[in-house]
Protein backbone atom coordinates (compact mmCIF):
# COMPACT_ATOMS: atom_id res chain seq x y z
CA UNK A 1 0.00 0.00 0.00
CA UNK A 2 1.24 3.47 -0.82
CA UNK A 3 1.19 6.38 1.57
CA UNK A 4 -2.39 7.07 2.66
CA UNK A 5 -3.76 10.47 1.87
CA UNK A 6 -4.15 12.82 -1.01
CA UNK A 7 -1.59 14.41 -3.33
CA UNK A 8 -0.45 16.84 -0.61
CA UNK A 9 0.81 13.91 1.43
CA UNK A 10 2.39 12.17 -1.51
CA UNK A 11 4.20 15.35 -2.48
CA UNK A 12 5.49 15.71 1.08
CA UNK A 13 7.20 12.31 0.96
CA UNK A 14 9.83 12.28 -1.82
CA UNK A 15 10.39 9.08 -3.75
CA UNK A 16 14.16 8.81 -3.93
CA UNK A 17 15.52 5.68 -5.54
CA UNK A 18 19.23 5.02 -6.00
CA UNK A 19 19.00 6.55 -9.46
CA UNK A 20 17.04 9.39 -7.97
CA UNK A 21 19.78 9.97 -5.42
CA UNK A 22 22.35 10.51 -8.16
CA UNK A 23 19.87 12.51 -10.17
CA UNK A 24 19.06 14.74 -7.20
CA UNK A 25 22.72 15.67 -6.80
CA UNK A 26 23.34 16.00 -10.54
CA UNK A 27 20.22 18.07 -11.02
CA UNK A 28 21.55 20.65 -8.61
CA UNK A 29 24.69 21.07 -10.66
CA UNK A 30 23.20 21.07 -14.12
CA UNK A 31 19.69 22.52 -13.93
CA UNK A 32 19.97 25.13 -11.19
CA UNK A 33 18.68 27.57 -10.16
CA UNK A 34 15.60 26.17 -8.56
CA UNK A 35 15.94 22.75 -6.99
CA UNK A 36 13.42 23.14 -4.22
CA UNK A 37 14.03 26.88 -4.13
CA UNK A 38 12.94 28.46 -0.88
CA UNK A 39 12.26 31.84 0.63
CA UNK A 40 11.45 33.44 3.95
CA UNK A 41 12.78 35.91 6.45
CA UNK A 42 12.35 37.79 9.72
CA UNK A 43 13.34 41.06 11.34
CA UNK A 44 14.12 39.69 14.80
CA UNK A 45 16.99 37.59 13.53
CA UNK A 46 17.88 40.00 10.69
CA UNK A 47 17.29 37.33 8.08
CA UNK A 48 17.87 37.81 4.37
CA UNK A 49 15.53 35.85 2.12
CA UNK A 50 16.14 34.57 -1.42
CA UNK A 51 13.59 37.10 -2.67
CA UNK A 52 15.49 39.93 -0.98
CA UNK A 53 18.78 38.70 -2.39
CA UNK A 54 17.30 38.42 -5.89
CA UNK A 55 15.81 41.91 -5.61
CA UNK A 56 19.20 43.42 -4.68
CA UNK A 57 20.90 41.65 -7.57
CA UNK A 58 18.26 42.74 -10.07
CA UNK A 59 18.31 46.34 -8.86
CA UNK A 60 22.10 46.46 -9.18
CA UNK A 61 21.83 45.23 -12.78
CA UNK A 62 19.16 47.81 -13.59
CA UNK A 63 21.18 50.61 -11.98
CA UNK A 64 24.22 49.58 -14.04
CA UNK A 65 22.06 49.59 -17.17
CA UNK A 66 20.80 53.10 -16.45
CA UNK A 67 24.35 54.34 -15.84
CA UNK A 68 25.54 52.81 -19.11
CA UNK A 69 22.58 54.35 -20.94
CA UNK A 70 23.51 57.84 -19.71
CA UNK A 71 27.16 57.32 -20.54
CA UNK A 72 26.45 56.11 -24.07
CA UNK A 73 23.54 58.55 -24.53
CA UNK A 74 20.92 55.94 -25.39
CA UNK A 75 17.65 54.88 -23.83
CA UNK A 76 17.95 52.21 -21.09
CA UNK A 77 16.09 49.70 -23.22
CA UNK A 78 18.66 50.19 -25.99
CA UNK A 79 21.54 48.91 -23.86
CA UNK A 80 22.54 45.49 -25.16
CA UNK A 81 22.65 42.69 -22.56
CA UNK A 82 26.00 41.48 -23.87
CA UNK A 83 27.49 44.95 -23.29
CA UNK A 84 25.90 45.30 -19.88
CA UNK A 85 27.26 41.92 -18.82
CA UNK A 86 30.79 43.30 -19.17
CA UNK A 87 30.19 46.22 -16.79
CA UNK A 88 32.30 46.15 -13.57
CA UNK A 89 29.14 46.51 -11.47
CA UNK A 90 27.78 43.31 -12.98
CA UNK A 91 31.01 41.35 -12.65
CA UNK A 92 31.03 42.14 -8.92
CA UNK A 93 27.84 40.08 -8.55
CA UNK A 94 29.86 36.90 -9.19
CA UNK A 95 27.23 35.41 -11.47
CA UNK A 96 28.50 32.19 -13.14
CA UNK A 97 29.79 32.97 -16.64
CA UNK A 98 27.43 30.51 -18.30
CA UNK A 99 24.44 32.29 -16.77
CA UNK A 100 25.62 35.89 -16.89
CA UNK A 101 23.96 37.05 -20.09
CA UNK A 102 20.67 35.27 -19.39
CA UNK A 103 20.59 36.74 -15.87
CA UNK A 104 21.12 40.22 -17.29
CA UNK A 105 18.35 39.63 -19.83
CA UNK A 106 16.02 38.48 -17.07
CA UNK A 107 16.74 41.54 -14.95
CA UNK A 108 16.44 44.09 -17.74
CA UNK A 109 13.25 42.45 -18.93
CA UNK A 110 11.57 43.24 -15.62
CA UNK A 111 11.65 46.98 -16.22
CA UNK A 112 9.27 48.83 -13.90
CA UNK A 113 7.77 45.63 -12.50
CA UNK A 114 10.55 45.17 -9.93
CA UNK A 115 9.18 45.46 -6.41
CA UNK A 116 11.05 45.31 -3.14
CA UNK A 117 9.95 42.33 -1.01
CA UNK A 118 8.07 43.16 2.16
CA UNK A 119 10.09 42.29 5.28
CA UNK A 120 8.60 39.65 7.54
CA UNK A 121 8.37 40.37 11.23
CA UNK A 122 8.04 38.59 14.53
CA UNK A 123 10.48 35.71 14.14
CA UNK A 124 12.40 34.34 17.11
CA UNK A 125 14.63 31.33 17.78
CA UNK A 126 12.85 28.01 18.27
CA UNK A 127 13.74 25.64 21.11
CA UNK A 128 12.53 22.35 19.66
CA UNK A 129 12.50 20.74 23.11
CA UNK A 130 10.07 23.32 24.51
CA UNK A 131 6.78 21.44 24.41
CA UNK A 132 4.87 24.55 25.47
CA UNK A 133 5.46 26.15 22.08
CA UNK A 134 2.72 25.23 19.54
CA UNK A 135 5.22 24.92 16.67
CA UNK A 136 7.08 22.10 18.42
CA UNK A 137 3.84 20.12 18.65
CA UNK A 138 2.88 20.36 14.98
CA UNK A 139 2.72 17.05 13.13
CA UNK A 140 5.66 16.00 10.96
CA UNK A 141 5.43 13.17 8.43
CA UNK A 142 8.66 12.04 6.80
CA UNK A 143 10.59 9.04 5.49
CA UNK A 144 14.14 8.49 6.84
CA UNK A 145 16.90 9.06 4.30
CA UNK A 146 18.07 5.45 4.50
CA UNK A 147 14.57 4.18 3.67
CA UNK A 148 14.37 6.50 0.67
CA UNK A 149 17.74 5.31 -0.61
CA UNK A 150 16.80 1.65 -0.26
CA UNK A 151 13.41 2.06 -1.91
CA UNK A 152 12.94 -0.35 -4.81
CA UNK A 153 11.34 1.12 -7.98
CA UNK A 154 7.85 -0.24 -8.56
CA UNK A 155 7.32 -1.27 -4.97
CA UNK A 156 5.29 0.52 -2.29
CA UNK A 157 6.85 3.64 -0.86
CA UNK A 158 8.42 3.34 2.61
CA UNK A 159 6.06 3.88 5.50
CA UNK A 160 6.47 7.45 6.78
CA UNK A 161 7.17 8.34 10.39
CA UNK A 162 4.59 10.58 12.07
CA UNK A 163 5.85 12.50 15.07
CA UNK A 164 5.89 16.04 16.40
CA UNK A 165 8.03 18.57 14.58
CA UNK A 166 9.91 19.14 17.82
CA UNK A 167 10.75 15.44 18.09
CA UNK A 168 12.01 15.29 14.55
CA UNK A 169 14.09 18.46 14.58
CA UNK A 170 15.64 17.93 18.02
CA UNK A 171 17.14 14.53 17.08
CA UNK A 172 19.88 15.92 14.84
CA UNK A 173 21.82 19.04 14.02
CA UNK A 174 20.82 20.43 10.64
CA UNK A 175 23.30 22.18 8.38
CA UNK A 176 23.66 23.34 4.79
CA UNK A 177 26.60 21.73 3.01
CA UNK A 178 28.80 22.68 0.10
CA UNK A 179 29.14 19.82 -2.36
CA UNK A 180 31.51 19.51 -5.31
CA UNK A 181 30.35 17.19 -8.08
CA UNK A 182 33.02 16.22 -10.62
CA UNK A 183 31.77 14.58 -13.80
CA UNK A 184 34.08 12.60 -16.04
CA UNK A 185 33.11 11.85 -19.64
CA UNK A 186 33.30 8.17 -20.57
CA UNK A 187 34.84 7.76 -24.04
CA UNK A 188 35.66 4.87 -26.33
CA UNK A 189 39.10 3.25 -26.17
CA UNK A 190 41.66 5.37 -27.96
CA UNK A 191 39.62 8.58 -27.69
CA UNK A 192 40.84 11.47 -25.60
CA UNK A 193 38.50 12.32 -22.76
CA UNK A 194 37.72 15.99 -22.13
CA UNK A 195 38.79 17.52 -18.86
CA UNK A 196 36.50 16.64 -15.93
CA UNK A 197 33.95 19.31 -15.02
CA UNK A 198 33.28 20.25 -11.41
CA UNK A 199 30.06 21.91 -10.30
CA UNK A 200 29.54 23.29 -6.80
CA UNK A 201 26.11 23.07 -5.22
CA UNK A 202 24.63 23.63 -1.77
CA UNK A 203 22.52 21.01 -0.06
CA UNK A 204 20.31 21.16 3.02
CA UNK A 205 19.28 21.82 5.67
CA UNK A 206 20.02 18.19 6.40
CA UNK A 207 21.76 16.18 9.16
CA UNK A 208 25.31 15.23 8.19
CA UNK A 209 24.61 11.54 8.77
CA UNK A 210 21.75 11.59 6.25
CA UNK A 211 23.83 13.45 3.68
CA UNK A 212 26.72 11.00 4.06
CA UNK A 213 24.36 8.09 3.34
CA UNK A 214 23.05 9.75 0.19
CA UNK A 215 26.52 10.69 -1.07
CA UNK A 216 27.89 7.20 -0.32
CA UNK A 217 25.08 5.56 -2.27
CA UNK A 218 25.58 7.93 -5.18
CA UNK A 219 29.29 7.11 -5.22
CA UNK A 220 28.59 3.36 -5.34
CA UNK A 221 26.22 3.62 -8.27
CA UNK A 222 27.90 6.22 -10.48
CA UNK A 223 31.14 5.54 -12.36
CA UNK A 224 31.31 8.95 -13.98
CA UNK A 225 30.71 11.20 -10.98
CA UNK A 226 32.68 11.98 -7.88
CA UNK A 227 30.76 13.69 -5.09
CA UNK A 228 32.66 15.34 -2.25
CA UNK A 229 31.29 17.26 0.72
CA UNK A 230 33.50 20.24 1.52
CA UNK A 231 34.06 21.15 5.15
CA UNK A 232 31.62 20.84 8.03
CA UNK A 233 28.81 22.83 6.50
CA UNK A 234 27.01 25.99 7.53
CA UNK A 235 25.18 25.90 10.89
CA UNK A 236 21.42 26.35 10.79
CA UNK A 237 19.19 27.95 13.45
CA UNK A 238 15.43 27.67 13.20
CA UNK A 239 13.09 30.61 13.75
CA UNK A 240 9.33 30.77 14.01
CA UNK A 241 6.55 33.34 14.28
CA UNK A 242 3.10 33.50 15.80
CA UNK A 243 1.51 32.36 12.54
CA UNK A 244 3.27 29.01 12.74
CA UNK A 245 5.76 29.69 9.95
CA UNK A 246 9.27 28.30 10.30
CA UNK A 247 12.49 29.54 8.71
CA UNK A 248 15.91 27.89 8.66
CA UNK A 249 18.50 30.63 9.21
CA UNK A 250 21.88 29.82 7.67
CA UNK A 251 24.98 31.15 9.42
CA UNK A 252 26.87 32.36 6.35
CA UNK A 253 28.66 35.64 7.16
CA UNK A 254 30.72 35.55 3.94
CA UNK A 255 27.54 35.19 1.84
CA UNK A 256 28.93 32.13 0.13
CA UNK A 257 25.68 30.19 -0.13
CA UNK A 258 23.44 31.23 -3.01
CA UNK A 259 20.05 31.07 -1.34
CA UNK A 260 18.09 30.46 -4.53
CA UNK A 261 20.30 27.49 -5.40
CA UNK A 262 19.96 25.35 -2.30
CA UNK A 263 18.66 21.85 -2.93
CA UNK A 264 17.68 19.01 -0.63
CA UNK A 265 16.95 15.31 -0.77
CA UNK A 266 14.71 15.45 2.29
CA UNK A 267 11.72 17.73 2.57
CA UNK A 268 11.39 19.71 5.77
CA UNK A 269 7.62 19.92 5.96
CA UNK A 270 4.96 19.85 8.65
CA UNK A 271 1.25 20.25 9.31
CA UNK A 272 -0.23 22.83 11.67
CA UNK A 273 -2.12 20.25 13.70
CA UNK A 274 -1.19 18.13 16.73
CA UNK A 275 -0.05 14.61 15.93
CA UNK A 276 -3.16 12.84 17.23
CA UNK A 277 -5.47 15.14 15.25
CA UNK A 278 -3.32 14.68 12.16
CA UNK A 279 -3.50 10.90 12.52
CA UNK A 280 -7.31 11.11 12.40
CA UNK A 281 -6.98 12.92 9.06
CA UNK A 282 -4.67 10.17 7.82
CA UNK A 283 -7.07 7.45 8.91
CA UNK A 284 -10.02 9.17 7.25
CA UNK A 285 -8.02 9.70 4.08
CA UNK A 286 -7.00 6.05 4.00
CA UNK A 287 -10.66 5.03 4.07
CA UNK A 288 -11.70 7.72 1.61
CA UNK A 289 -8.91 9.38 -0.44
CA UNK A 290 -11.36 12.11 -1.43
CA UNK A 291 -11.75 13.27 2.17
CA UNK A 292 -8.78 15.59 1.78
CA UNK A 293 -5.78 16.49 3.94
CA UNK A 294 -4.55 19.74 5.49
CA UNK A 295 -2.02 21.77 3.47
CA UNK A 296 1.66 20.98 3.79
CA UNK A 297 3.81 23.69 5.38
CA UNK A 298 7.44 24.01 4.25
CA UNK A 299 10.39 25.19 6.31
CA UNK A 300 11.94 28.01 4.32
CA UNK A 301 15.54 29.27 4.28
CA UNK A 302 17.26 32.61 4.79
CA UNK A 303 20.70 33.92 5.65
CA UNK A 304 21.40 35.11 9.18
CA UNK A 305 23.07 38.43 9.69
CA UNK A 306 21.63 40.87 7.18
CA UNK A 307 23.25 42.34 4.11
Amino acid sequence: MGIPGNSNIRRSIPSLTVTGTIFALTLLALVLPGCQGMSGGGDNANLVTPDMEQYDKTKQILDARDTMAKTTKVEPWQVKPEDLAKAPEIKSLAIPAAELESEVQRATGMGDTLKKPEPLQGYSKIDWKDKNKPVTQYASQHVPAEAMINQVPGQAQPKPIVETLGERMSKSEFRVFKINITTKTVVKPGEKAPAPQTNTVYFGPIPRADLDKIVAEAAKRSQSQEVKVEGDGFPVTFYGNAEGKVIAGIDDPKKEVQLGRIGNAIQLTYFKYPVEKFKTFLAASEKDPKSGMPPVQSIQVARIGGK
